[in-house]
């Protein structure tokens, strides 16, 4: 189905720079963390709404809904004691033979251990991306680099340093995403970046040169108040990144500057481009962008989120992205991009999209926790997870996000983790749930699946009498449908989180990734409430 946009590219060309950890002085490494409170905001909201009329809009979504009233009973979620949480959460060898599967089971936790700690901001969006040997974990505003046992290796002052060579001084740099691109080996590092006096805005992207974390990297910056070449008074905020063999994609939710909401934009890098490096004139790369985008229904989209693709190499393929009507509906959008990178042959990429019809959702109300009367951020209705996977000549998307819940019973509506899978070529609905359970609040949702089909998922959770944890479940392709196991939990939360200053944002995303090297295996990384009203990270790697 045609939608509405403007499109542009090919002429905007970016130098290179290099970022080596080689190049960090003892200065840089010793220098403390910017404060991000010293940052003037550039925006009155983070929605398509004011921060007002949001929170009005989730305190009201408090109230149970007929449109989106379940039996607990049916969402695959219940109590597990700690002793058999621990027995089908313990570390078990992969096998082929499902006759030795444990049924109903959650995914074996064979690594586990804690990320970056606290770094100052609010929140800390944390990210991952696992290579051969290596793990490359981010938060707001630090980057660090494990071995796959957890062991701690090396470390940037901050993103800020990573991308020194190409960000004004005077810019704060923040939302990182990190990616490992299978086609390549190698790994990409992604932040926005933002200054005021005078107002600036940029996508910030590096490549590293070989399969090792440290580098070194090839660094640019792309401005994003530009439209292709065509200046606005917009900057882009919550970039979110997907790739496949030919390209990356990078979608930003475009704000006036000290003002609201504008419009959804695409912006398409060259893979090619990206993976051969180089700096200066020597080696220029430039992107293609697609603005303004509206949906099937002519409204303005919101977040749209790049699939990750899991498919054999091939040529001209087209690339998908999926998304939420904020803030709620009872279909998604997907989206097809077709000839991603024509712009670079002297043609043009053609976005067209297609609603799919799903279980209802609606704006999640704030979680509840324990120890303290003060509500948690869940945020909204985005899609916070879009993957696509060409595995046993089935094609299919996976996606999650948080909503509204309604249990049977309940005095209160909840928030949970909505999720889908999706038959590609016919945009239905193969199955889908709400993952919860009464009285216990699920958020911020992410997913990924292995090469066997088998799904993976991480989230919050927290409730009157629970601190702000982090747990993870899944399925087997062999399960019910719309069946996801018991979850158990990867790390307890500690205290209650109380952080005036940051609206309780828990978030805005939790990441889940497939390893590297091994296409059977998942890693997790999120947050869970520390001690001293702090947060925490931790990762862990799964397998079902």
């Amino acid at each position: 189905m045609a939608v509405s946009y403007d499109q542009g590219g090919y002429t905007v060309w970016l130098n290179g720079e290099t970022s080596s950890q080689s190049d960090i002085t003892l200065l840089e490494a010793l220098e403390p963390r910017e404060d991000p409170s010293q940052f003037p905001p550039l925006k009155t909201t983070r929605y398509p709404v004011s921060l007002e009329e949001f929170d009005r809009m989730t305190e009201e979504a408090r109230r149970p809904s007929d449109e989106t009233k379940q039996d607990a009973g049916t969402a695959g979620e219940r109590a597990v004691p700690p002793e058999e949480e621990a027995r089908i959460g313990a570390a078990r060898e992969f096998s082929e033979d499902l006759s030795e599967a444990v049924t109903d089971a959650a995914p074996g936790i064979l690594s586990t251990f804690e990320g970056i700690t606290a770094t100052g901001w609010y929140p800390p969006d944390p990210t991952i991306a696992v290579g051969k040997s290596q793990v490359l974990l981010s938060v707001n505003s630090d980057l660090a680099i494990y071995d796959k046992l957890g062991r701690f290796q090396s470390k940037w002052p901050s993103l800020k340093n990573f991308f020194k060579a190409v960000v004004p001084g005077n810019a704060k740099v923040f939302d990182p995403r990190l990616l490992y691109d299978t086609f390549n080996n190698r790994f990409i590092v992604m932040a926005a970046a933002t200054r005021s006096g005078p107002n600036g805005a940029w996508l910030l992207v590096g490549i590293s040169e070989g399969e090792d974390a440290s580098g070194p990297y090839t660094v640019w910056a792309s401005d994003t108040t530009l439209n292709n070449d065509t200046a606005t008074n917009n900057w882009g905020d919550y970039p979110i990144a997907g790739y496949d063999e030919q390209a990356l994609y990078v979608t930003l939710n475009m704000f006036e500057f000290n003002g609201a909401y504008q419009y959804s934009k695409l912006r398409i890098f060259n893979m090619s481009e990206l993976a051969a490096g180089g700096t200066g004139k020597n080696h220029q790369i430039t992107y293609w962008d697609i603005w303004n985008i509206k949906d099937p229904d002519s409204r303005v989209a919101f977040s749209i989120n790049p699939c990750i693709h899991y498919r054999t190499a091939g040529t001209n393929l087209p690339a998908y992205l999926m998304s939420a009507v904020w803030a709620n509906s009872s279909h998604l959008v997907q989206w097809q991009l077709d000839d991603p990178i024509a712009g670079w042959s002297q043609g043009t990429p053609t976005l067209s999209a297609q609603n799919v019809s799903c279980l209802a959702y609606s704006l999640p109300p704030q979680a509840e926790q324990k120890g303290s009367t003060t509500r948690m951020a869940t945020n909204d209705t985005r899609l916070l997870s879009a993957i696509y996977q060409n595995a046993d000549s089935t094609q299919r998307i996976w996606t999650t996000h948080c909503s509204q819940v309604s249990w049977t019973g309940d005095s209160e509506a909840r928030s949970c983790a909505q999720w889908y899978e999706i038959d590609m070529p016919t945009a239905t609905v193969v199955q889908q749930n709400r993952f919860g359970a009464s009285g216990i609040y699920y958020f911020f949702p992410a997913l990924d699946v292995d090469q066997r089909r088998s799904a993976y998922m991480v989230m919050a959770r927290s409730a009157a009498d629970e601190y702000a944890s982090m747990r993870e479940t899944g399925r087997r392709k062999e399960y019910t449908s719309g069946e996801m196991s018991p979850s158990i939990q990867i790390r307890a939360g500690e205290g209650p989180y109380t952080v005036a200053a940051s609206r309780q944002r828990w978030g805005d995303y939790f990441t889940a990734v497939r390893d590297g090297q091994d296409k059977y295996k998942v890693w997790v990384y999120g947050e869970f409430a520390a001690t001293n009203n702090q947060w925490s990270t931790w990762a862990a790697s799964l397998r079902i």
